[in-house]
């Protein structure tokens, strides 16, 4: 499948990006981000990592500001909330323990 013509660089679609990140790192200082296209729906993703139980915790930071992101500039620019991997699966020990339960 051919990528549409989305421009990472443009001048609109990084200033998404840097806002939802300011507004993430004012409450998140540890928070880290990646950036890339997606496919559904076709448009950049920000994922957010931030070391909490429940990553859905920063989306009131954000909600405003996505809205008139997506809506009222017309950007498709996404936030994906992330845990760190290692919050969002059991260690080794754990599984084990589980596997072994009657």
């Amino acid at each position: 499948m051919r990528k549409p013509c989305i421009d990472e660089n443009d001048p609109m679609i990084q200033q998404a990006i840097t806002d939802l990140k300011q507004r993430i790192l004012a409450r998140y200082a540890d928070a880290w981000f990646t950036v890339g296209y997606g496919e559904d729906p076709v448009g950049i993703y920000l994922n957010a990592t931030i070391n909490v139980d429940d990553a859905f915790e920063m989306m009131p930071l954000v909600n405003d500001r996505l809205h008139e992101i997506q809506v009222e500039q017309g950007l498709p620019v996404y936030l994906i909330p992330l845990e760190p991997r290692e919050r969002s699966r059991p260690s080794n020990g754990a599984a084990a323990a589980t596997a072994s339960r009657p």
